[in-house]
């Protein structure tokens, strides 16, 4: 496919797309010797929450950035902030420089989990839709973080006061 990044030169862009899923569980640390296992509580069943940070700047006019209001209705917004500085005079330009950056939070209404296809969005000066920006389900493989636990950590003698 070929790609189509006219534009690009005119503005600096960048975009993280970031899932982060909370199984609701708690644990708990229990007194006892060395080697008490800890206890472990579920205290909800579990949400999946998604945060896209941007930072943006253009010359000659205010930066193209992502808006709150998502495509996807799965997505809930939550909160956010952006953080705007002063344009900048560019004499050498006879413009000036725009940035915007912030962030957006997302609850998701039903969980996709963290395997699930991921989009990571397209650039404002792109031809073409965020699916074409996709990471694929096959793309997060079980084989990466093996199978086998560590050895349990052998704690020493506790040290000792005078």
């Amino acid at each position: 496919m070929a790609e189509n990044v006219k534009g690009a030169w005119e503005q600096e862009y960048g975009v993280v797309r970031r899932r982060v899923r909370d199984e609701g569980i708690l644990v708990i640390p229990v007194a006892g010797p060395a080697g008490t296992p800890p206890k472990i509580v579920r205290v909800h069943g579990g949400l999946e929450m998604e945060t896209v940070d941007f930072n943006s700047g253009k010359f000659g006019a205010p930066p193209t950035v992502p808006s709150p209001a998502s495509l996807n209705s799965n997505l809930q917004f939550v909160s956010g902030n952006q953080a705007a500085t002063l344009p900048m005079a560019q004499p050498q330009q006879g413009v000036h420089y725009w940035t915007l950056s912030g962030q957006y939070l997302y609850v998701h209404i039903k969980p996709t989990g963290l395997t699930s296809a991921f989009s990571t969005g397209i650039m404002p000066f792109e031809i073409g839709t965020a699916v074409n920006n996709t990471i694929p389900a096959s793309a997060f493989s079980q084989q990466i973080l093996g199978s086998d636990s560590p050895p349990p950590l052998q704690l020493g003698t506790p040290i000792q006061g005078p």
